[in-house]
């Protein structure tokens, strides 16, 4: 009862006025009322939370998944039903359709490959019909009604199997007493000769490294757990001499149909070579030059090329000599090697520069804690001028970025791709360079954000360029995408023991990369490209036929025609 009476003065349900409180308290012992505050604090704050609850449930990320599993009277299962088992319900649950709520039209996925697309997979079928007695007694006359679908996806392992050929041979005496020898002729090939190695294994290993990121001292392990003991330098040998024998050729093509391409990026990361030289006993630091095609060229190829310096040279041997297209780069001296070649400056790494430099000051920190409203007012203070133009330099390269997002959602063409830069990329442009020399006059002379906005003002011209070509992007990002699956998989294999080894490693990358950006599955492929290349005679038809960018490989080398497709959107995205 007093807790009662507490509760309906504190929501004010009769409207008692002071002096009644104050009597009413007088009239109670003091510890009743204790314990009874107590218990009502705690029923209010239970009662808060489970609203919060309910909420979020109603309202939260996964409401969608929630309200599939409501009653019109069961609002307070909310509460409960974040379970494994309501989820899987949700996904799975074919059959209810009309408990699913349409995508909102316009939404995007929040990932590449965020859609599950169980067709796309090989099927398998299993019928099963009602047990019930009474049922088989009277299945004649029974009519089925709507069939109920589950669907689930099963792992099958890999598994290793030794394939024997056997080849049966004859001998024959004929009639002069002569003997006639006849051997049967094996039906393809051996990729190796004298080896075990096979072109799906092969293949197999290459993937494991090379896209899975899994050096050869793992799938040591993992043989020895399949009952083969294949060691990591026979593994090596094999993938050796199936570059020696069949994929050099191969290589050696794709580099020269980069090196015809208008539009290219070029970008570099390190390689720890542990015998580059026979005369050092050191380890020493070689590099991988990463090339990656433009966006609207025909053939899409990543390619990776070993060398042991980082010097201008060996950038400029990249490319073949007298190369007149476009490359785009960061703005390193040593990629101002090609003197007939139209250069342009990666935006994204401007930027960089000054983002980096907001995030190092304390005043900026204070800045996102704060309301919209509350950082006008910040911002208005004179002790935060140089937040303020440094933000607006940030916005503006934000201002181009959205210019070129929204030609590529509409997909343009590069026509219109240069119309649109010539009406609002230039301009845009035009006013980040005058925001910067803004801050440069004002920066003190040996700070990091002098030093940013010296960057950029001594190359204004280069960041410039894609403003006259529809062709380009506006940064390098695309080529450093193609950098990324390479030093994922330097972390885990470190080093390259001899400079041949980092030179063979770069052909596989450059292999199956390019398999991947054309939408192919690339163990199948090059599975089907070393059968190829180890059965017919080597001729520039069969390399055209065989190449990661042909249009004559069979339709089972790719994924599926939807993530083909995909390949090639992403491309020009």
């Amino acid at each position: 009862m007093i807790q009662h009476d507490l509760y309906s003065i504190i929501s004010d349900q009769r409207g008692i006025d002071n002096d009644q409180i104050l009597k009413w308290v007088d009239e109670h012992d003091k510890q009743d009322l204790a314990r009874a505050l107590i218990e009502l604090s705690t029923l209010f704050n239970h009662d808060r939370c489970q609203k919060k609850k309910l909420t979020a449930a109603l309202y939260g990320r996964a409401s969608e998944t929630q309200m599939t599993l409501f009653d019109d009277n069961q609002e307070l299962r909310a509460l409960y039903v974040i379970t494994d088992e309501s989820v899987v319900t949700f996904e799975n649950n074919e059959n209810q359709e009309s408990s699913q709520e349409e995508k909102t039209p316009g939404k995007k996925s929040k990932g590449r490959h965020s859609a599950l697309d169980p067709d796309s997979l090989p099927q398998t079928r299993t019928d099963v019909e009602p047990d019930d007695p009474l049922f088989l007694a009277n299945k004649d006359k029974c009519v089925e009604v709507k069939e109920t679908v589950h669907r689930t996806i099963e792992k099958i392992p890999a598994k290793y199997i030794c394939h024997n050929v056997i080849c049966h041979n004859y001998v024959y005496n004929d009639d002069e007493g002569n003997t006639v020898y006849f051997p049967a002729k094996l039906p393809e090939a051996k990729l190796i000769e004298g080896s075990l190695a096979s072109p799906s294994l092969v293949a197999s290993i290459a993937v494991n490294k090379v896209v899975l990121g899994l050096p050869l001292y793992r799938q040591e392990t993992e043989f020895y757990k399949q009952g083969l003991c294949l060691s990591r330098q026979n593994l090596f040998n094999w993938l050796k001499k199936c570059f020696e024998l069949h994929l050099s050729p191969v290589y050696d093509r794709i580099r020269s149909d980069f090196g015809k391409q208008s539009h290219v990026h070029i970008d570099e990361t390190v390689l720890r070579v542990i015998q580059n030289d026979k005369s050092k006993s050191n380890p020493s630091i070689g590099t991988i030059i990463v090339g990656q095609s433009g966006r609207f060229e025909q053939d899409q190829i990543t390619l990776y090329v070993f060398s042991s310096n980082k010097t201008s040279a060996s950038i400029k041997s990249f490319m073949p000599e007298g190369y007149s297209g476009t490359i785009m780069c960061d703005a390193a001296p040593n990629h101002m090697v090609f003197d007939k070649a139209t250069i342009m400056f990666c935006m994204a790494h401007a930027r960089r520069k000054f983002t980096e430099e907001l995030a190092t000051r304390a005043d900026y920190k204070l800045y996102k804690k704060l309301t919209p409203q509350e950082r006008l007012i910040f911002l208005q203070k004179e002790k935060n001028l140089s937040l303020k133009l440094l933000l607006g330099i940030v916005d503006q390269f934000d201002q181009l970025y959205k210019i070129e997002r929204t030609s590529r959602e509409l997909d343009e063409s590069p026509d219109q791709i240069l119309a649109r830069r010539q009406k609002e990329s230039r301009p845009a442009f035009e006013e980040l360079v005058k925001r910067i020399k803004q801050v440069n006059k004002l920066c003190m002379p040996k700070s990091s954000l002098r030093q940013a906005t010296e960057y950029f003002l001594s190359r204004k011209k280069g960041f410039a360029r894609y403003l006259e070509d529809g062709e380009s992007d506006i940064d390098d990002n695309r080529c450093e995408r193609s950098v990324k699956p390479f030093v994922l998989g330097r972390k885990n294999f470190l080093f390259a023991n001899t400079a041949y080894g980092a030179q063979i490693t770069a052909v596989y990358y450059t292999l199956l990369q390019t398999a991947i950006h054309n939408g192919l599955n690339p163990e199948t492929w090059l599975s089907y490209a070393l059968k190829r290349l180890s059965n017919e005679p080597l001729s520039d038809e069969l390399i055209e036929e065989i190449l990661p960018y042909s249009d004559k490989l069979p339709k089972e080398l790719y994924v599926t025609e939807q993530l083909k497709k995909r390949a090639e959107k992403d491309q020009r995205a």
